[in-house]
């Protein structure tokens, strides 16, 4: 598990997303009410840039599935091979509705896989379950 952010800064989150729905927009406007400071960017080419270049490491990075760019297990593996970001904690957004388990998986190997539709909330308590923050939220 990594270390929990400094608390006296926002937890910084990068999100990849190519194409907008109303549960990924609820999920941006909820970690942004919730005090997260957002990032977005659109394929994994554009992420990883940022990541080695302007906006630097995020505390956690939530990608979907089927977004531009690498392949979701390449980029995963790209991401692993990197020292700097070998730890980073990854959650996968899935349409796929073969995965079991809702909120599956470990953060630092494979990503943390949450299912399409996701209640906001419930994306949430798993960036905080990550972060090892409490689950109480301001706006819960």
């Amino acid at each position: 598990m990594p270390e929990s952010p400094d608390s006296s800064r926002s937890v910084r989150i990068l999100l990849i997303e190519d194409n907008f729905d109303r549960f990924t927009n609820a999920l941006l406007e909820t970690l942004k009410r919730n005090g997260f400071l957002v990032e977005v960017v659109s394929d994994t080419e554009q992420a990883l840039s940022q990541m080695q270049a302007q906006y630097g490491r995020p505390d956690v990075l939530i990608i979907s599935n089927k977004t531009r760019g690498h392949p979701e297990s390449e980029f995963l593996a790209l991401l692993r091979r990197d020292p700097r970001l070998s730890d980073l904690p990854v959650i996968v957004l899935h349409k796929n509705h073969s995965v079991e388990d809702k909120t599956r998986g470990n953060p630092l190997q494979e990503g943390v896989q949450v299912l399409k539709p996701f209640n906001p909330q419930e994306a949430l308590s798993v960036v905080n379950r990550i972060l090892g923050r409490p689950r109480h939220n301001p706006t819960e």
